[in-house]
């Protein structure tokens, strides 16, 4: 493994733990990856690459430091205007051919489960 490179520790993590990160940019993945290294006191990719192997737990410290929690629920505007105008629209028809009066959604897009709200 080249000391420079994450590719084959990029390799890795996916074969370890299914988690893919190789549509990260290089700098995001290259901090990310510095920070856990730090913590463990190895300065190359090689070295870190073997305390993941040794240490377990280590990955969900790996995988906590790579992923981000977005709390904001509607941080794509067009797909919820679709979803306000076209969606809603036919679940609201759905239901009252069925004459039943309530919706329930769920997100799984939601970083902590706050955002969405008891609309009515």
């Amino acid at each position: 493994m080249q000391d420079r490179d994450p590719e084959l520790l990029k390799r890795q993590i996916l074969r370890d733990t299914g988690f893919d990160c190789s549509q990260y940019r290089g700098s995001y993945l290259k901090r990310r990856l510095a920070i856990r290294m730090r913590a463990n006191n190895v300065e190359s990719y090689r070295d870190y690459a073997e305390i993941l192997k040794g240490t377990p737990p280590e990955y969900e410290e790996l995988l906590e430091a790579l992923t981000i929690s977005v709390t904001e629920f509607f941080r794509d505007p067009d797909v919820f205007e679709d979803f306000e105008k076209v969606v809603i629209p036919r679940l609201i028809s759905d239901k009252k051919g069925k004459k039943q009066k309530v919706i329930r959604i769920w997100s799984a897009g939601s970083a902590s489960g706050e955002e969405p709200r008891n609309l009515k």
